[in-house]
């Protein structure tokens, strides 16, 4: 994905700048609505209801786009408070624990406009990215409390979607992992359809991505200290040798390659795991 961005920024902020850069661009799909952009390359008024509008389109696939949700967006605007404050950073530990409990209540609020679990994890997980990349990007604030996206980046969660689950599989398969993974990827010979996810399967998905992230990771961080207890039965080093075989050699922004740890599954999407 190109972006246009000092040569010198890798990392979290280029991948960001690059998610809003592509958002404010003219390859968005029809339904989706262009960013707006301040002359100094801040997002302009009215950015967050466009991006509303853009991941409940993308929450809600339709063979034809013309015939699309005519969607109430103050409805989906309102209603979802943002989580709350942290502790200090060097007292604080299981923050993923912290946002979970929030998650679960706040994807209760757009739950009504969508027709299952899956389409509504969509709707907010790809909702919140929008916001953390206007925050790591500094090109703009969250909803709500300012800053709150980058104190919970470790925790946050990715959007799922088929081209999640489909690098999933390309990835777990033939590892011992795959006999855990096999039954919440897949629904038969098929990767389950994430349109029609209950709400266990979403959670168990969570989990598993979540695994991987926390691999790369030093046992010290504050989402996978010790005592907030292992999200995944699995070997902390396999998750770790199959995120170095896929993952890390592949990923790059602005031509410079990026074998940082992983910071949280959303980072685990922008760095091109998910890609076509």
């Amino acid at each position: 994905m190109p972006c246009t961005m000092t040569p010198n920024v890798t990392g979290l902020a280029c991948r960001a700048r690059c998610f809003i850069d592509y958002a404010s661009s003219t390859r968005l799909p029809r339904i989706h609505k262009k960013l707006p952009r301040n002359p100094d390359g801040s997002l302009g008024d009215g950015w967050k209801r466009a991006a509303i509008r853009n991941a409940a389109a993308a929450a809600t696939p339709t063979v034809n786009p013309d015939v699309h949700r005519h969607w109430d967006f103050d409805a989906l605007e309102l209603g979802i408070p943002e989580p709350p404050p942290t502790l200090q950073q060097e007292t604080r530990t299981c923050i993923h624990v912290t946002y979970d409990a929030w998650h679960q209540a706040a994807i209760q609020q757009p739950a009504p406009h969508f027709d299952n679990c899956g389409q509504t994890q969509k709707f907010l997980n790809l909702l919140i990215k929008y916001n953390y990349c206007a925050e790591r990007s500094g090109l703009g604030q969250a909803w709500g409390r300012a800053g709150w996206t980058l104190e919970y980046e470790c925790a946050l969660h990715a959007p799922i979607d088929r081209r999640v689950l489909t690098s999933l599989r390309s990835m777990l398969k033939g590892r011992q992992v795959w006999n855990h993974a096999q039954a919440i990827i897949m629904d038969g010979a098929t990767v389950t359809a994430w349109t029609t996810m209950t709400c266990p399967r979403y959670l168990r998905l969570k989990q598993l991505i979540e695994a991987l992230v926390f691999a790369t990771w030093p046992p010290n961080n504050p989402c996978v200290a010790a005592q907030c207890g292992a999200p995944f039965a699995a070997s902390r080093d396999e998750l770790l040798e199959a995120v170095r075989a896929q993952v890390l050699p592949a990923c790059m922004c602005q031509g410079t390659a990026d074998n940082d740890p992983i910071i949280s599954a959303l980072d685990l999407e922008m760095r091109g795991l998910w890609s076509p």
